[in-house]
């Protein structure tokens, strides 16, 4: 068990209730929990902790609330005022930005983010008040529809809308309607968690519903089944358009895909798309060549000299391996005068033919596909999803300056992102 939201790992000796020992206790009876734990003594549980299961537990910092303003106030409440939030047994301090209005009426009912001062543990349906410290008294009340809300984008009308739909009573009700107004998607997991659903009832509620999940930043997420047809449909228009307009290259890659989305449908996020993708592959509709993705029976076609020469530069990039030669090396083993090499280089690279890792280096796509699985075998290895320039130095074998500009150029393609110490694996 988890003392929340300190975080502390505890055990559980015995139980209370009406005085007496008992196997089990149920809610309105006066309980006693009997604990024991080594980090007890350093973190003692305080009012308004819960003990929870270790996969509930999960502190916010902020909560995305249906609040109802008293009607016996004077005036609206303001979004600079400090409130004093009562949450079961815990009493926090807290801040009001709203989300669907600029200010908040007396009488009246509104979305609003609560920003606490320190984090609490809460799920959907937690009833609340808030109250002004300076006056001593109640000021408004209302209900907690998500606890694990965006940090950015709160307000935006996607977010609210998102919000009404969850705040449905009906959790299958509520997770169809937020399915619909959620193109980017839904945290699945997120949303199981903020409902106090078991995994079973999950798995339940997932099998009465047409939804699809995917993996994105560390949860489970979900679109319905009609966006996930739309993304999978859109994304072979796309590179059929691809190659029918530039039938010399080798086929888009994602930053192209969503730049040709198109206003009329809101683009997938790179979690979403890859997943598409993903399965596109899968089902033998697509082709993925490095960053690129084409259809079966799409070839390049190249004049007979440029296939010739491209044969040579990869019977030379190949044996290199992670680390192909760097491109003054390559024009002498090809011949060439380097200033001629060069623009040819930077053509096939544009046709996605071959693909510039660094100024001074391009490799053969399947070789960018071995620097990506190196990447994620390692982040795959760390709890934190994340790889260093070191631990992949080590583990490819081509020197840290070239493992500097790999990292870099996987920050840049959306493989990885650079937090400022490490570099975390994307979807």
């Amino acid at each position: 068990m988890v003392v929340s939201p300190a975080g502390t790992v505890a055990r559980v000796r015995g139980l209370h209730a009406q005085n007496r020992a008992v196997n089990h206790a149920e809610a309105g009876q006066r309980c006693a929990v009997n604990l024991a734990g080594a980090d007890l003594k350093r973190a003692e549980p305080a009012r308004g902790d819960w003990l929870v299961a270790e996969a509930a537990h999960a502190p916010a910092t902020w909560l995305d609330v249906r609040l109802q303003v008293l009607a016996s106030e004077a005036k609206a409440l303001g979004t600079r005022g400090n409130w004093q939030l009562h949450l079961g047994a815990a009493a926090v301090g807290a801040r009001l930005p709203p989300l669907d209005a600029d200010a908040l009426a007396p009488g009246t009912t509104a979305l609003a983010r609560l920003v606490l001062d320190r984090p609490v543990a809460a799920v959907w349906g937690d009833r609340f008040i808030l109250r002004d410290p300076a006056a001593n008294r109640t000021v408004a009340g209302g209900w907690v529809v998500d606890p694990f809300g965006p940090v950015r984008g709160r307000a935006r009308p996607a977010r609210v809308a998102q919000l009404v739909a969850l705040a449905l009573p009906d959790v299958v009700q509520a997770l169809v309607a937020a399915l619909e107004v959620s193109p980017e998607g839904l945290d699945l997991s997120a949303f199981a968690r903020a409902r106090n659903l078991l995994p079973a009832d999950l798995d339940s509620l997932m099998a009465r519903i047409g939804l699809y999940t995917f993996s994105a930043q560390g949860s489970v997420w979900a679109v319905s089944d009609t966006r996930w047809l739309a993304c999978r449909t859109r994304l072979l228009t796309l590179v059929d358009q691809w190659h029918t307009e530039q039938p010399d290259s080798l086929g888009p890659d994602e930053a192209a895909l969503l730049a040709a989305w198109g206003a009329d449908e809101a683009p997938p996020t790179r979690a979403l798309l890859r997943a598409a993708l993903a399965s596109l592959v899968d089902d033998g509709a697509l082709v993925r060549d490095g960053l690129r993705w084409r259809r079966h029976s799409h070839r390049v076609a190249l004049s007979a000299e440029d296939e010739a020469l491209l044969d040579q530069t990869l019977a030379c990039l190949l044996p290199g391996g992670l680390r192909p030669p760097i491109v003054g090396e390559l024009a002498t083993a090809l011949g060439r005068p380097l200033p001629e090499l060069l623009p040819w280089l930077e053509r096939l690279a544009r046709q996605g033919l071959l693909v510039r890792v660094a100024p001074n280096r391009y490799y053969p796509p399947e070789a960018v596909a071995g620097l990506i699985a190196d990447a994620r075998a390692l982040a795959s290895e760390r709890a934190d999803g994340s790889c260093d320039a070191a631990a992949y130095r080590d583990r490819t074998g081509i020197g840290r300056n070239l493992t500097v500009q790999v990292l870099e150029f996987l920050d840049r393609v959306g493989v990885t992102r650079f937090d400022g110490v490490r570099h975390r694996l994307l979807s």
